[in-house]
């Protein structure tokens, strides 16, 4: 349903417009959303960290990262939702190595440039309204409800190596897990 100032409530579907629907069932499942989707990279570059920024990575505010900011879309181009990932300062190198239409994740640049692998991903998801900066990305107006990807990629050290945002509709994306008993 839809409200319109002046004309009520509106139906406007019986069922959900999924864009994507994301299955994971262990890491290498949370890789193939990157290498299945394509990032529209709008720039790279050195950038203070907010405090909140900061937080995520681990690191002080104003320090500088590289960072990436794109539109994550589907092979055939339907927009998924804003990117933006900060690299760590040992791995800022890889911006020149960065292509404006990336086909593979940003960590598989630092993993080939540096011989560093990604050991493990941190991943909180958090609905709320979007930035007011997010929502025209999805041609809305105001703050419509989305969900919120943080990932953190860590080396086997567990050294923060990159972070991750990621905001989508809520309407239209799905994240689905399947977990099994350790003991099965």
């Amino acid at each position: 349903v839809e409200r319109r100032q002046g004309a009520g409530t509106v139906v406007i579907a019986r069922t959900p417009d999924r864009v994507f629907v994301q299955t994971v069932r262990d890491i290498s499942g949370l890789f193939q959303f990157a290498a299945d989707t394509v990032l529209q990279l709008r720039s790279a570059q050195l950038s203070p960290l907010s405090e909140e920024e900061a937080a995520a990575c681990g690191a002080a505010p104003g320090e500088p990262w590289l960072r990436c900011e794109g539109q994550r879309r589907t092979r055939d181009g339907r927009p998924i939702g804003p990117v933006t990932a900060l690299v760590a300062p040992r791995f800022a190198a890889i911006a020149t190595a960065l292509p404006e239409t990336l086909t593979a994740p940003i960590y598989s640049f630092v993993e080939k440039r540096f011989g560093v692998p990604v050991a493990e991903v941190v991943q909180e998801i958090s609905a709320g309204p979007m930035p007011a900066a997010v929502a025209p990305m999805f041609g809305r107006k105001g703050r419509p409800v989305g969900m919120r990807f943080v990932r953190r990629y860590l080396d086997a050290a567990g050294e923060v190596m990159l972070v991750s945002f990621n905001w989508h509709l809520a309407e239209r994306f799905t994240y689905a897990t399947r977990l099994r008993r350790g003991d099965a």
